[in-house]
């Protein structure tokens, strides 16, 4: 309800200048975030992020066990020294029934490197410092690729299932969602092809309507093509998206 305090605590790891816990705030929320670096801490406190930011290591947090209702990481375990640290402190200030979400990217079906903007491709880091070399990144620029953690959603699950909790892939249930739905979904494409952003759907449908295919036609075609695509495109997403529920102990 508007105006009211939700009393519901949210801890941030990898909280940069704050601005996460600013929104937080602004919805009632009680956030706290961690960061290691100082120059970002220094510009948070110029901010009025309205929420308490502490200088620590996601690896080792200065926090008491079952503090939080809610753990966010987000595009920060390839930075860290020990990503399964990580993880295991941030299931031990977790209440019981809390939620954890971790956002990452899948360094095994990576096709762009975001921090060097660069096409790319799933490979060991040994061979990542060759073919940066050879596509002229500047050795200064090559060792920051030393800090990355090749992070991958298989060793992420791995590591979550060594703790109590539950797991759910939003990738994979994204696509439950839009199967589920597929006819609602696809009769309104049909419907509307302006809709439609992508220009060969888009063309695809149009022609097919000035021809005289049916609707009905038309949606066992979109069925029977598009969800298969949809089934690889969550199965190979680049992104790693994760919610982990804390169970209660017995």
């Amino acid at each position: 309800m508007a105006g009211e305090e939700l009393h519901s605590r949210i801890l941030e790891i990898g909280c940069g200048e704050g601005a996460f816990l600013a929104i937080c705030h602004s919805n009632g929320f009680e956030a706290v975030g961690v960061n290691p670096r100082l120059p970002e801490l220094s510009r948070a406190s110029e901010k009025d992020t309205r929420g308490v930011i502490v200088q620590a290591l996601g690896e080792s947090l200065p926090i008491r066990d079952e503090a939080f209702d809610c753990v966010a990481s987000t595009s920060v375990l390839e930075h860290v020294i020990d990503p399964a640290a990580v993880i295991s402190e941030s299931v031990r200030v977790l209440k019981p029934k809390g939620i954890l979400y971790i956002g990452a990217p899948d360094y095994s079906k990576c096709f762009r490197e975001g921090h060097y903007g660069i096409r790319w491709f799933p490979m060991p880091k040994r061979v990542a410092r060759v073919y940066l070399w050879l596509r002229g990144v500047n050795r200064r620029d090559r060792e920051y690729l030393e800090s990355l953690q090749f992070i991958t959603r298989r060793q992420l699950i791995q590591d979550l299932r060594l703790h109590r909790v539950t797991i759910i892939d939003l990738n994979h249930a994204h696509y439950l969602s839009v199967r589920k739905n597929a006819r609602q979904y696809f009769m309104g494409k049909i419907d509307a092809p302006e809709t439609i952003r992508s220009p060969v759907p888009r063309k695809i449908i149009t022609a097919l309507i000035k021809i005289g295919v049916g609707k009905h036609l038309m949606l066992i075609l979109a069925l029977f093509f598009y969800t298969p695509i949809l089934r690889l495109k969550s199965d190979f997403s680049a992104e790693i998206n994760l919610l982990v529920r804390k169970e209660q102990a017995t």
